[in-house]
Order: structure tokens, then C-alpha cells, then sequence
């Protein structure tokens, strides 16, 4: 017999309603045909015959007809997390062509499937499958109970129940009755919600007002969402209903640089939580936006630290270089005559671009720019005394307004190598001049290169190196009657200034003197280490030099044949000085 706990069902109509949770129930009175949105595959039929109770539902199963399918009603976003009680009464009979069917079916008749699904179909989970191992034969309806955990049902899902009926053997008829799928809750929920986005507190949002969540526990169903410009406000949202499967709500676009106050009051049947109130701010506009407010970098070297994420594009696509940028924030600074460099560091995750120009706001000349692909990007330039550029740093992008980030930024000046002028040739013999020049910078070090006129100082001649402290140097081992060119360059730190030459000058005739290098040869040349020198006089000193001018060795042999070994030293060009009988000539060689 059917249990006197459902007897409350045969007065009650077909019922779908949705207090807070899941609640479902079927009677089968109110209709033959479905009511409330339940349905089947066309193999069940409502019936007072033999019904269980007023209407049954029911389905003859035999050879030609091995399956029915019954499906309750899809259910969305209405869980409350909570325990959920299933019963219904069913019963097993022999089929009769007409009358009341009143003997049971014996064993071997086939199974009862009841499955659920929180998918909408897509997969169905297994509650209890009715046959000879379980089913009690008996021509009157027995009432099934079966419970789903509440970890099975999270609040928010989506539930449908359904019966499956298949025949193994016979003609007979399963009945269905007095369906009931239903949560309960016994307290209002639990006011553990947690606004996720944006942050609460956060003072950087986006401006987008797209507000999420995390759900709320202890049956809550669905959401009362309010959003105002002043706390406890609702002037923008007021108790707006989110059903609770949903963890999100969308006010559209907000201003920027506002306070906004949120109240998110998680419910169930049994009321409403009481909880507290976010707040969160959304980003401003930076004071740099526009190019007319551009920071003034001014006095150098100037850093700043900056997040550019609520730039507007408000002056449009900068497109005067390269493929053209997001019009980001704006920094300017006056030219002062030395070589400027910017450095941008990003410090959040955006693709950022470097601009500098000349001219004026929205009538710019692209100067430099920078697009490489990690997240440096770095210019340098020789600034003009008093001239202003303009830098820009916005998103890469030439066509689309991406946000900005977070950033460094470095701006640093170091002075040029000031090129020299009016070179000088005095005390000029056979062998050797003097050369000096002016110095129009803050170099204390010079290379002066000479060799035969017309030769290519970038890659030929005799290099000699002035850091002594005094301005100008000698140069020797030149060849009498010979026309020479001269150039110098100024050295500053690992950079050098252009090239100031040619000037020209001749050797005076033959001396005795020079004919200490007469019969002089040194070999091979280039060398991977050993250098073999011979003369007709006594080598007395050897000097190398690199290429910087610094002194790498140094012997006194005082023989008319020696050697020099390079094997310790680095691949590249040397400058070897020879003194034979006072006299001296340098030498370039070549360390493979």
C-alpha cells in the first residue's frame, strides 16, 4: 500500500512552483493529458483505470513496445544547495485488454530506471533501477523514497527527473503515481557571499560594470542585487532579482573616478541574510592624459612610476610612426644638448609602445619609436638645446583602443663626444711630427690615426693613443719625403665622437737617424701567438697597446732579434711601438 505520508497528494492539483527551491510534484489528476511541462516519449499514458490514486500514468510494455520514457519538468537555476527528497508510488501489473488490471506480474518482467540530470540531459545520474531484486510483487501501488545529498545538487543547478521503464519478458503495465522531487531549507542562508570582481575595497576598476560573485552557502536560491552612488543607496540598482545559478549582474558603463556601494543579500524561502556592503572605486583618468597636461620630465635624469590604465584616446590613433599607437600618457622634455634616452619598463601585463616627437599637440613629427616584442622599450636621441619633444606611451596598438598598464620610466642625458677641430702639424722631420688640436667638448683621451694620403681611417693606418693629460701627441716611424693624412677622434667612455680630418703634411728629407729602422721586419702577421721580430740594431723596447690605447705589455729586449707572444691576449687589433736607438715606430698587428 502507498504510505499515509503521501496521502496529502490526492487533493492536491499538478504543481510546479518555484518558493526559493527546487519543488516538484505530479499527480496526474487535473488532466489526461500533461500538464506543467511534463512529458514522455509517447509510450505512457494518463489513466484512471487502476490508477494508484485518481490518475496514474502508465505504460504497457511487450514484445513490440520494450521501452517508455517520463520526464519531469526542466528546472533552472533553482537548487538550494540542500538535501532533496524524492518519492513516488509505482506497481507492476498484467496487462488486460480491458477492465481493471488486478494481478501482479511475476518476476523476470524487466526494470524501473530513475535517473536525474543537472545538465539539462547531457549526462544523467543513476538514483535507483526497480527489479526482481527490489521490486515487491504486488497488485497495489508502493510508495519509493530516495534522497539526493546535498553535495550533489549545488545551489544554482539546473534538475529534471525522469523514468525509464524496459521490458524484459510478458505484457504488462507499469504504473506512476504521485511524483515528488523537493528541497527544504530550515534557515536563511548563509551571508558568505563575496564580491570577486571588482575586488572589494579595489580603487582601479574597470569601468565596464560587469559585478561577480562568489555563491553564498546554506540554501540560498537566488540573489536581491542593489547598486548605488552612496552607501545603502540604490539609486542605480535597487533589489534586483539574480536567480541562483547566476553569480553575476551587469549595470553597464560607469563613470570613471566613482565611488560605487554594492549589497548583495543571498535568500531562500525562509527570507533574507543580512549582509554587508561593498564598495569599490573605479579608475581615473590620469592627470598626464591628454598631450596638453603632459608630465614636464624636467630637471633629468627624471623617473616615474605610473599606472596608465584608465588613459583615454582622447586626441585618437597617433600615426606619424611606424604603424601608429594608442594615444596613452603624455610626458615632455627640453632638449639640452646631450644624448637623451627613455627607458619604459612595464610592470603589468599590457604591450606597450614608445614615441617621441617634435612639433606641437596634434601636430607631431615622429622622432623615434619604440615596439619590441618583451617589455622594454627604450629610445635615445641627440636633443637640441631648447627644443621640446613630446613622449607618448600607449598600447601598440595603431587601430584599436586597448588599455594601458603599469609602468616605469627612466629619462636620462649624457653629453655628447664633442668632435674636435683645427688639427696642427708641428715639428716635423723625416720620421716624426707633433700633432695637436682643439678640444670643444669634455674629452681628456684622443686617438689620431695617420697613414698615406687618401687611406681609410675606419679600417687602415697607424693608431695612436693620447691620454697622458696633455693635449697632443708625437708620432714617429714615418717615412722620409712621404705625404701623410691625419685624423682625430675624441674618446669618451666607450664611445667615440666623428672623425676630424684629413690634414695633411710631408716628411722632410732622409736622417741619419731614421736609418735605425733600416732592415727592420717583424712576422707573421696576423698571428695566433708568436710574433718574430729582427733588426740591423738592437731592439730596445717593445710596447703594446690595444686598440684603446691601454698598455698590454711591455719587454726590453736589447737584441737584434726577439719575440712577442700574444697567446694570452683577446682576438683583434694591437699597436706595437718599436724603440731602436731612441727611435720608435708603432705598429698595427693582428691577434687571431
Amino acid at each position: 500500500m502507498r504510505k499515509i505520508t503521501f496521502s496529502i497528494l490526492l487533493i492536491l492539483a499538478t504543481t510546479l512552483f518555484v518558493n526559493a527551491q527546487i519543488n516538484v510534484s505530479q499527480n496526474f489528476n487535473s488532466s489526461t493529458a500533461y500538464t506543467d511541462g511534463w512529458s514522455d516519449d509517447g509510450a505512457f499514458a494518463i489513466t484512471p483505470t487502476g490508477a494508484c490514486d485518481g490518475n496514474s500514468v502508465r505504460d504497457n510494455l511487450w514484445v513490440d513496445s520494450i521501452e517508455g520514457e517520463l520526464y519531469s519538468p526542466q528546472v533552472d537555476n533553482l537548487s538550494s544547495g540542500t538535501t532533496m527528497d524524492i518519492s513516488f508510488d509505482y506497481k507492476v501489473v498484467n496487462f488486460v485488454s480491458s477492465g481493471i488490471p488486478i494481478t501482479a506480474t511475476q518476476p523476470g518482467w524487466g526494470s524501473i530506471d530513475v535517473e536525474y540530470t543537472l545538465d539539462q540531459g547531457t549526462t544523467w545520474v543513476n538514483l535507483v533501477t526497480i527489479d526482481d531484486s527490489n521490486h515487491v510483487t504486488s497488485a497495489s501501488c508502493e510508495t519509493i523514497s530516495l534522497t539526493i545529498p546535498a553535495a550533489d545538487i549545488p545551489s544554482g543547478s539546473d534538475f529534471q527527473l525522469r523514468f525509464i521503464s524496459r521490458w524484459l519478458s510478458g505484457d504488462f503495465y507499469v504504473y506512476l503515481d504521485n511524483i515528488s522531487a523537493k528541497q527544504t531549507v530550515t534557515s536563511t542562508p548563509n551571508c558568505d557571499v563575496v564580491m570577486t570582481s571588482p575586488a572589494n575595497g579595489e580603487i582601479n576598476a574597470a569601468t565596464t560594470g560587469l559585478i561577480t560573485w562568489n555563491p553564498a552557502t546554506g540554501g540560498v536560491v537566488a540573489y536581491k542585487f542593489s547598486m548605488g552612488t552612496a552607501s545603502g543607496a540604490t539609486d542605480m540598482v535597487n533589489q534586483a532579482l539574480v536567480e541562483g545559478g547566476d553569480t553575476f549582474y551587469n549595470v553597464g558603463a560607469l563613470t570613471q573616478g566613482m565611488t560605487y556601494y554594492v549589497s548583495i543579500i543571498p535568500y531562500n524561502s525562509l527570507g533574507d541574510s543580512s549582509c554587508t556592503e561593498f564598495q569599490f572605486t573605479t579608475f581615473d583618468v590620469p592627470a598626464n592624459d591628454a598631450c596638453v597636461d603632459a608630465f614636464d620630465a624636467s630637471p633629468l635624469p627624471y623617473t616615474n612610476s605610473q599606472n596608465a590604465f584608465g588613459a583615454t584616446n582622447n586626441d585618437g590613433f597617433i600615426a606619424n610612426c611606424g604603424s601608429g599607437m594608442n594615444d596613452g600618457v603624455w610626458y615632455t622634455v627640453i632638449g639640452n644638448g646631450e644624448e637623451i634616452t627613455i627607458t619604459v619598463t612595464e610592470t603589468s601585463m599590457w604591450d606597450s609602445e614608445l614615441g617621441v616627437y617634435t612639433g606641437s599637440c596634434g601636430n607631431f613629427t615622429c622622432l623615434d619609436f619604440s615596439d619590441s616584442s618583451n617589455d622594454t622599450e627604450e629610445v635615445t636621441f641627440t636633443s637640441v638645446i631648447g627644443e621640446t619633444y613630446y613622449i607618448n606611451v600607449g598600447d601598440f596598438s595603431g587601430f584599436m583602443d586597448n588599455d594601458e598598464g603599469a609602468f616605469d620610466i627612466s629619462i636620462t642625458s649624457s653629453p655628447l663626444c664633442s668632435l674636435p677641430s683645427n688639427i696642427q702639424i708641428d715639428n716635423i722631420t723625416d720620421t716624426t711630427a707633433q700633432v695637436s688640436w682643439t678640444e670643444n667638448g669634455t674629452a681628456t683621451e684622443w686617438q689620431v690615426v695617420y697613414g698615406p694620403v687618401n687611406f681609410d681611417p675606419t679600417i687602415e693606418g697607424t693608431s695612436v693613443f693620447d691620454n697622458d693629460g696633455v693635449l697632443g701627441i708625437g708620432i714617429s716611424g714615418l717615412e722620409a719625403e712621404s705625404t701623410y693624412d691625419v685624423y682625430v677622434f675624441a674618446v669618451c667612455g666607450d664611445g667615440l665622437s666623428t672623425l676630424l680630418g684629413p690634414t695633411s703634411f710631408t716628411t722632410e728629407e732622409l736622417s741619419v737617424e731614421s736609418q735605425n729602422f733600416a732592415g727592420f721586419s717583424f712576422y707573421p702577421n696576423p698571428t695566433n701567438s708568436i710574433i718574430n721580430l729582427k733588426s740591423n740594431y738592437q731592439i730596445e723596447k717593445l710596447t703594446l697597446y690595444d686598440i684603446l690605447g691601454k698598455k698590454v705589455k711591455q719587454s726590453t729586449p736589447n737584441s737584434l732579434n726577439t719575440v712577442i707572444n700574444l697567446a694570452q691576449l683577446n682576438s683583434g687589433v694591437y699597436l706595437l711601438q718599436v724603440e731602436i736607438n731612441g727611435d720608435s715606430k708603432t705598429y698595427k698587428v693582428i691577434k687571431k
